[in-house]
């Protein structure tokens, strides 16, 4: 492999997790990050006066600990913590919480509903027996469903994965793969607050609402990984994904191989159907024999037909196509860390992650509005003390509050989201907040946001959003983005993509950069054996 060089485009966690693997093999590998910071969707940008905020998310994704292995980066050196507990203001103006240690979860839950306390074990039981089975299929190689036999082969794997459980869980995992998040938390529980906010945390980063088919398989989410898990809460990394970004930069400097920053890609160079290398904004030719990007597979799809590659009918595919589900990212930046009086006051000092959340019948409501160009009457959304974990986004004594909002629609009915719909959506959940935190409003020194049109330019992410695509089930199980490009290869020789626009999705932390680089050295191999 040493004779192998590799330029990697974006030093996001699944670009690093690919070009760390890749370097660790022994191939010389230079990744190239356009930002003047790596962490590709969760590195953090100015928005003024001093403050920072981290793009996203909050809470991490499932990890697995075989990716981090791979790589070589300790899982036991990240400060990784459960989110003790997370708070959820009721359309109605009640206060639900979750808590990661389980007999107060339990508590909790058996306050608002005893049936529902009881029923939360089993439920969550269910989910992890589920998602043990299907884990695996996150990691095998997708079928070629641009065939006959490769569209036969995934259901055949999911049978295979489904065939331990016993007769009644199969049928039990079975329906869920095919519920809506209405019919399968119906059969679960009775309380209208805990069903809103279970369905809403499921449906982050979906372009559909709870009453869809298929919404059900989102609970699985949180189980999906092989490392720590708390569904309750989620689990926090103090430094945001940023710090995991180092930890991958640094186990690639152990590797052998470099990153340079502010170094936007322009376009690749081609000759003969081969990628041959990548061209800098400065005009710098960059050679390499493999070409591994990380960007939106349209944004890097229309390099290679800028550079003369036959992509054109790809490249339709996939433009103009938005995810529905992409959020809108707000950040505040005070003058002090926020006090919230309506919540019970052992909560107040730090209460993780608190969601203003809706019943099923609201968020749906609101992905109808969404879907019709409305900003929805009342959007969830997920707010989040961000200095609390890196304060180092603040100046001494500030903080900064980050808020993610979603369904929200990605091209308004009435017009752009130009800056007076942009201001008057912060002034919205300015005054939302400052319900739940008098004063708030006198405490902000800066603020923004961040949402449609945004994301290419802070992330390379084309018009699909930080999770590059939406995360229905059609394109997440099977052919994601597209079935020609399911294999993580690009229509031309030694190209390969690795981002979150390629299975498994954002599902499971830097999935799609392990797989890519698993499928990389294998082809490398079948070449030399060749």
């Amino acid at each position: 492999m040493a004779d192998v060089s590799a330029v990697v485009i974006g030093a996001g966690v699944n670009g690093l997790v690919a070009a760390t693997i890749l370097a660790r093999a022994g191939a010389q590998v230079q990744v190239l990050e356009a930002a003047d910071e790596i962490g590709g969707a969760g590195r953090t940008v100015s928005f003024g006066h001093g403050y920072r905020a981290p793009l996203g998310p909050d809470t991490l994704p499932a990890i697995a600990s075989d990716i981090l292995w791979a790589t070589g980066v300790d899982l036991t050196e990240l400060r990784l913590r459960p989110a003790a507990h997370s708070l959820s203001v009721t359309e109605g103006g009640r206060i639900l919480s979750r808590h990661a240690d389980r007999v107060e979860d339990a508590r909790a839950l058996a306050a608002l509903d005893r049936a529902d306390a009881d029923a939360m074990p089993v439920f969550e039981a269910l989910l992890s027996r589920l998602a043990a089975r299907i884990r695996p299929l996150l990691f095998a190689p997708l079928p070629d469903t641009a065939t006959r036999a490769g569209v036969l082969t995934r259901p055949r794997q999911m049978e295979a994965a489904l065939g331990a459980l016993e007769a009644q869980e199969t049928a039990d995992c079975a329906r869920l793969l095919v519920q809506s998040l209405r019919d399968r938390l119906d059969r679960s529980f009775r309380s209208d607050d805990l069903k809103g906010l279970i369905a809403g945390r499921a449906l982050a980063g979906v372009g559909r609402g709870p009453y869809a088919p298929l919404t059900a398989a989102h609970l699985l989410r949180p189980w999906l990984g092989s490392g720590p898990c708390v569904p309750a809460t989620g689990l926090m990394l103090d430094g945001g994904l940023k710090a995991l970004a180092g930890a991958l930069a640094r186990a690639l400097a152990e590797a052998g191989g470099s990153l340079r920053l502010s170094a936007p890609v322009r376009g690749l160079t081609l000759a003969n159907d081969r990628v041959t290398g990548a061209v800098l904004d400065s005009g710098e030719e960059i050679p390499a024999d493999l070409l591994v990007s990380s960007l939106d597979p349209a944004v890097t799809l229309s390099l290679l037909v800028e550079a003369g590659a036959p992509a054109g009918d790809l490249l339709l595919d996939l433009v103009g196509e938005p995810a529905a589900g992409a959020p809108v990212r707000l950040a505040f930046g005070l003058d002090r860390r926020p006090g919230f009086a309506l919540l019970p006051e052992r909560f107040r000092a730090r209460p993780g992650l608190l969601h203003l959340s809706q019943s099923m019948a609201s968020l749906e409501a609101a992905h109808d509005e969404a879907r019709a160009g409305q900003v929805p009457s009342r959007p969830w959304a997920d707010l989040c003390v961000s200095s609390d974990g890196d304060p180092g986004l603040a100046p001494a004594e500030g903080a900064v509050l980050t808020a993610t909002l979603y369904p929200l629609p990605q091209h308004l009915a009435e017009g752009p989201w130009d800056e007076a719909a942009r201001e008057g959506l912060l002034d919205r959940i300015t005054a939302e907040i400052d319900a739940l935190s008098p004063g708030f409003r006198n405490l902000v020194r800066a603020r923004a946001i961040w949402g449609a049109g945004d994301w290419d330019t802070l992330i390379g992410a084309g018009t699909t959003g930080p999770y590059q695509g939406d995360l229905g089930l059609e394109r997440l199980w099977s052919a994601r983005p597209l079935p020609e490009l399911s294999q993580y290869r690009l229509p031309v020789r030694n190209g390969y993509l690795c981002g979150s626009g390629v299975h498994p999705g954002p599902l499971v932390l830097g999935a799609p950069g392990y797989n890519a680089a698993r499928r990389i050295l294998g082809d490398l191999r079948g070449l030399r054996a060749a």
